[in-house]
């Protein structure tokens, strides 16, 4: 199961394909999916995927499982 809360220290950070499987591996997830700020994607609720948010500047805006 993913656990978001260890990887919150993360957020302002530039976020990168490096940065993103460091991020999987911190929190446990088996999937890692990064979308841009604003960018649809499915709302389907999976407890094993991180999803990480990225804004214009390229950083870390919000991350959640599920």
């Amino acid at each position: 199961m993913c656990d978001a809360a260890p990887a919150q220290s993360r957020l302002g950070e530039p976020y990168s394909e490096e940065l993103g499987k460091q991020l999987q591996e911190l929190t446990g997830a088996a999937i890692l999916r990064a979308v841009h700020e604003g960018d649809p994607f499915t709302e389907d609720y999976r407890p094993e995927r991180l999803t990480v948010v990225w804004n214009d500047d390229g950083e870390i805006i919000k991350m959640s499982c599920g």
